[in-house]
């Protein structure tokens, strides 16, 4: 498997503290990793900020969806049920998950809009904690909070996500994703583009052969003087 060299999203959120632009692009790149398994008939069904790894650099991270260790395969033939089993880390699960029931897809983008919360507000969605029972029952029951100090249009975008019935969150990871491109451009994202290198590497050539050139019309300034002085003085 690819080696990831970066720490773990909640590791990349407490040492980089990138700004919330940053952190949007980021999320959309984990949707889209979620929308590609997706199209391969894989449900992650543990995503989580410890099965997220950043890499690249700190003006352009990327993100990489890890651990498929409890990955459901859709449409297995030869699937088989053996009674009714939880599987993920309760912080995480969708409402259907916490009840036993059959997952899809969109169980990972409600999964996606917990981490989404958390990593937008610096602290967990819900504050209970090591009461495994007050987590199921949150995401059963209590309505998310909004976003802190987000705009209207963002909170709205997270929220779906959030929303206890399947079929009333984004329909796929994908058009999660687009709505968080789209929030991270709203929010002044301007990803790096290798354009911008070559204008950089353009100005510091110009910047060097402008100084060139000018020691060049000094230093023969110089020159022109001292042929002045020895005319003058031999002529």
């Amino acid at each position: 498997m690819e080696y990831v060299s970066g720490p773990t999203l909640g590791r990349w959120l407490g040492e980089r503290r990138p700004s919330r632009a940053l952190r949007l692009r980021v999320l959309a790149q984990i949707a889209e990793g979620l929308a590609h398994a997706h199209d391969h008939g894989l449900v992650h069904r543990d995503l989580k900020p410890a099965n997220i790894l950043v890499g690249g650099t700190e003006a352009a991270p990327v993100a990489k969806v890890a651990d498929f260790g409890v990955v459901k395969v859709l449409d297995a033939a030869d699937a088989i049920t053996i009674g009714v089993k939880m599987i993920g880390t309760p912080r995480y699960m969708s409402p259907e998950q916490c009840m036993g029931h059959e997952v899809d897809a969109r169980s990972d983008v409600y999964a996606l809009g917990v981490v989404a919360w958390g990593i937008l507000a610096g602290r967990p969605l819900w504050k209970e904690r090591g009461d495994q029972l007050r987590l199921l029952e949150a995401h059963l029951k209590q309505p998310p909070p909004p976003v802190p100090e987000a705009s209207p249009e963002l909170d709205a975008v997270v929220q779906r996500a959030l929303a206890k019935e399947p079929h009333e969150r984004w329909p796929d990871a994908a058009s999660f994703a687009a709505a968080l491109r789209e929030q991270a451009r709203l929010h002044g994202d301007s990803p790096p583009v290798e354009e911008e290198e070559g204008q950089r590497d353009y100005a510091v050539w110009f910047l060097a052969g402008s100084t060139s050139l000018a020691l060049a019309l000094g230093l023969g300034t110089v020159i022109g003087g001292v042929l002045a002085v020895l005319l003058l003085i031999f002529g």
